[in-house]
């Protein structure tokens, strides 16, 4: 935490340009949507960032890791503004959703692709390089998970859910060795960015992916399934 603090506080603010950047992208993509404010903090460890419908929270305790120069701090922000700023234009749905594993890879995925086409950034390099070779394994395991989460055995659903979010850290069994935190994130934005070069109206489709009112017709439309 100390180092933290002595690492990143002097580098917050250089900041300006970088969010500025971001945020000039977003107005030019994206017009009539608003930019929220952005408070950075230290926290509790337990986030990078949080979102709100007019506000981003991102905590330097995390972001700022053991060794992290300015270059990669400023890269770091970078994916982080953009990603989160995504969060807040997003809303939870109104009413259940059954495909609810579909429904988290495109809330994450979606900022994502995002935050790569405003800022040109792999939002996760060592995710991408583990993961792109095995592209189709890890598609055969999503529909499996997938499918799980939608046989109503509830102790089955949690346990293909964590396989893909909420598990930043964890060891994984079963899974191939090096199994990435997250990776539904991954996944998600796959589905995005297909969807999204599939598509004859950009705006339009980006709308549809923020909004992401139907999981399916998104997956469906994108033509994704890797072999």
């Amino acid at each position: 935490y100390a180092h933290a603090v002595a690492t990143c506080l002097p580098l917050v603010d250089g900041l300006n340009a970088e969010l500025r950047a971001i945020y000039l992208a977003y107005r030019g993509l994206l017009p009539d949507f608003p930019l929220p404010r952005v408070y950075l903090v230290f926290g509790a460890g337990n986030s990078g960032g949080t979102a709100e419908p007019d506000a981003q929270v991102l905590g330097l305790e995390v972001l700022c890791k053991e060794g992290t120069t300015a270059s990669q701090f400023r890269a770091t922000m970078r994916r982080f503004f953009a990603h989160e700023t995504v969060h807040t234009w997003q809303k939870p749905p109104s009413e259940p959703v059954a495909d609810r594993l579909l429904l988290a890879a495109l809330m994450e995925g979606v900022p994502d692709l995002l935050s790569e086409l405003v800022t040109g950034l792999e939002p996760d390099p060592d995710r991408e390089t583990w993961a792109r070779p095995r592209e189709a394994d890890i598609w055969r395991r999503f529909l499996e998970d997938r499918a799980a989460m939608q046989s109503g055995d509830e102790e089955l659903g949690r346990a293909a859910f964590q396989r893909w979010f909420a598990n930043a850290g964890q060891r994984f069994e079963g899974l191939p060795e090096g199994w990435p935190g997250e990776l539904g994130y991954w996944v998600g934005r796959n589905i995005a960015r297909a969807y999204f070069a599939n598509a004859t109206e950009e705006r339009e489709a980006l709308l549809t992916l923020i909004s992401a009112r139907d999981p399916t017709a998104i997956l469906q439309a994108s033509g994704y399934a890797p072999r």
